[in-house]
């Protein structure tokens, strides 16, 4: 009698545990949509590189989907992190004046002006898919920079 009480609170106590840890931040991922904007990364022989912002966010179905900006060390260019359901895209986008292709030369107007007024490409870091399992953007983009700066560390 007593090992069966041991073995309920066992089984209790696991099931607590596995209850704890699967909270609305820590669950599976969108599978499906995983898969897809990866075959469609990989189908391309560049990884989208050099791609117009606009025609590489088609393909990735990107569009009315939240990003916040993640660091990019490269000038004339920004980083985004776009959100999904349990994973995370990084795309490292360079941005040219209007009618200046990746690779032509243009005057610089300065990173902020091209930021308002330019064109986004894709870059040469490929875009970046990672299951993270996370739900909350707020905790995923603290657990970024929190990353990022010990990696400067």
């Amino acid at each position: 009698m007593q090992h069966a009480h041991i073995a309920l609170l066992a089984t209790v106590a696991g099931g607590l545990f596995m209850l704890a840890g699967c909270s609305a931040n820590s669950r599976d991922y969108d599978r499906a949509r995983y898969a897809k904007m990866e075959s469609v990364i990989l189908a391309s022989t560049n990884r989208l590189a050099g791609l117009p912002l606009a025609e590489a966010s088609k393909r990735l179905g990107l569009d009315g989907v939240r990003w916040d900006e993640i660091y990019s060390n490269e000038p004339d260019s920004q980083g985004r992190l776009y959100h999904f359901d349990g994973f995370y895209l990084t795309l490292h986008l360079i941005v040219r004046p209007v009618g200046v292709k990746p690779g032509e030369g243009y005057s610089s107007r300065g990173r902020d002006e091209l930021l308002k007024t330019g064109s986004f490409w894709v870059g040469s870091f490929w875009p970046h898919l990672v299951i993270d399992r996370l739900t909350d953007p707020k905790l995923r983009m603290t657990n970024y920079w929190d990353n990022l700066n010990n990696s400067f560390k």
